[in-house]
């Protein structure tokens, strides 16, 4: 869904921060946290051998945001993301620091869910048996991830998967931002 809102984006010649800004002006959470993503990662300031993507996820009254930066190996295809920004707004923040280390907790498993995870199926049965042969990204392969859990005067509400959610959409329209190539 957020790759497409970007293809939306780009077909009317407007900045996917700013169309999602349009579209979400009647709701300040969600401004809120696009407005924080887009500080923290400075999205503004021209990147030249690295690429953004935005992505922002809504459940029920819990709003997250994501920029990924990216690059892309031209000769083998490796996506390597540099940097990972996310905010997210889950109403009054109970425990602020656990609210971003779930926060935190998101970004790493979605990064690598996006680009190491896999799982073989042969003849009904799954090939992998344990991390040794499942792959996931390992600490020298993570990058820089920052959050920011915003606490407000809402009614707090869950933060267990937003962070998440906001990972997969920017990761792939970083990767049209840096190859002009859908990730679908």
């Amino acid at each position: 869904a957020e790759s497409f809102i970007a293809e939306i984006a780009v077909a009317k010649g407007m900045d996917s921060l700013e169309f999602r800004r349009e579209l979400c002006h009647n709701n300040p959470r969600a401004l809120s946290v696009l407005d924080a993503v887009a500080e923290m990662a400075d999205w503004s300031r021209p990147r030249f051998a690295t690429a953004l993507g935005l992505s922002l996820a809504g459940y029920s009254s819990t709003f997250g945001a994501g920029i990924a930066e990216v690059s892309v190996d031209q000769l083998s295809g490796i996506v390597t993301v540099h940097n990972f920004w996310l905010a997210a707004d889950a109403g009054y923040l109970l425990q602020p620091s656990n609210s971003e280390a779930q926060l935190e907790g998101n970004a790493i498993f979605g990064i690598s869910n996006a680009l190491k995870e896999t799982i073989d199926i042969r003849g009904g049965m799954v090939q992998q048996n344990n991390y040794y042969d499942y792959p996931v990204m390992r600490m020298n392969e993570m990058p820089n991830i920052q959050v920011r859990a915003i606490s407000t005067d809402n009614p707090p509400t869950g933060m267990g998967e937003i962070g998440l959610a906001s990972v997969g959409g920017a990761i792939a329209n970083a990767i049209f931002a840096a190859t002009g190539a859908r990730v679908r």
